[in-house]
Formats: structure tokens, C-alpha cells, sequence
């Protein structure tokens, strides 16, 4: 191991590692052990710029333990379950509860990192379930401006002061990297 740190874990101890860190576990016997991930609004940003990095562990952990084939279906689940923590994580009752810090953050992340969770999505998302993630999170993205009451679009902060362009519009090409698709039913 290069500039790693080794922990010998006795039974009953517990130990802490922060989120994204890399870990190998060596058990020289059986034994049982209990892998508890929690999450917390912070993490959601960095779940984002480090979706790569996640995507790739998940593939050499599956091919280390000799299940390559079902690389795709636990991805797909990753990515499902990022989303869904996005959609939970922006859909609080109260503004106050999502402070502004944080929605400042999880915006810049997005401008950097939104389209190549799109990406992601249509690469390891089967049909239906593809078309609907893809089209739902401008969705997801509006509720936030009408929620708040914001003038702007809440990723960039740009007016949209076109008739024409409907916030939905702005997101899809501006946030989302796609062109002028067919955006009928998007509204």
C-alpha cells in the first residue's frame, strides 16, 4: 500500500472513514461485518465531483469479486440512488432547511459535473427508467426555483427573461448539455 494507513480492527471496535476514501479490507478469517454509509446534506456535492471515482470502485469491486457482469445493475442503482437523494435533498418543506451554503455548493457542483451525470444516466440506465431521470431533473430543478421563489434559474443565476425560453428550456440546454431536442411534455 502507497501512503495508505493500516488499521488493525479487533471485534467489537469500530472505525470511521471519511466519504470517497478508498479502502481494502483484509479478513485473514471469517467473520461478519457491518458497512453503515450515512448521508448527510454536505456529501450530496461531493457525491457529484466524485461520481468517477464511486463508478469506478464499484466496477473493480465487482470484478475482484468475480460478479463483472452485474457491474452495470449496481452502478444503475448508485446512480438511481444519487438521484434520488438529489430529489429528496432539494425537495424540503421549509427554504430554511436547506441553507443557502450548502444549495450555493451543490449549484456549483452541478455546473461543473451536471452533464456528466447525464451521461452516466443514459449510459448505465436501462429504457424506461433512462428516459424518465433524464427528463425528470429539470423538473426537479424548477420545484427549487418555484419553491424558493427565485427569480433566476437556480444552477447560474441567469434571468430568464425570454417569453419564449421556459425555465425547463434553459436548464436542458444550459445544464443538462443537450441541443434542441424535442422538449414537448417537459413543462
Amino acid at each position: 500500500m502507497q501512503g495508505g494507513i493500516a488499521i488493525l480492527q479487533y471485534p467489537g471496535e469500530v472505525v470511521t472513514i471519511r466519504p470517497y476514501c478508498p479502502t481494502v479490507i483484509f479478513a485473514p478469517r471469517t467473520n461478519a461485518a457491518v458497512t453503515l454509509h450515512t448521508q448527510d446534506l454536505e456529501d450530496l456535492p461531493s457525491k457529484l465531483e466524485y461520481l468517477d471515482l464511486s463508478v469506478s470502485r464499484i466496477g473493480a469491486c465487482q470484478w475482484i469479486l468475480g460478479f463483472p457482469e452485474q457491474m452495470n445493475s449496481v452502478i444503475e442503482h448508485k446512480l438511481v440512488e444519487l438521484y434520488t437523494y438529489l430529489d429528496d435533498s432539494l425537495m424540503v418543506e421549509e427554504k430554511g432547511r436547506v441553507n443557502e451554503e450548502f444549495l450555493s455548493a451543490l449549484c456549483s457542483a452541478w455546473k461543473k459535473y451536471g452533464v456528466h451525470y447525464r451521461e452516466m444516466l443514459e449510459q448505465y440506465l436501462r429504457q424506461p427508467d433512462r428516459e424518465f431521470y433524464v427528463k425528470d431533473a429539470p423538473r426537479i430543478w424548477r420545484k427549487v426555483k418555484d419553491r424558493w421563489s427565485l427569480e433566476g434559474c437556480p444552477v447560474c443565476g441567469e434571468a430568464i427573461e425570454d417569453e419564449n425560453v421556459t425555465f425547463i428550456e434553459h436548464f436542458w440546454r444550459k445544464h443538462w448539455g443537450r441541443g434542441d431536442e424535442d422538449l414537448d411534455g417537459m413543462d
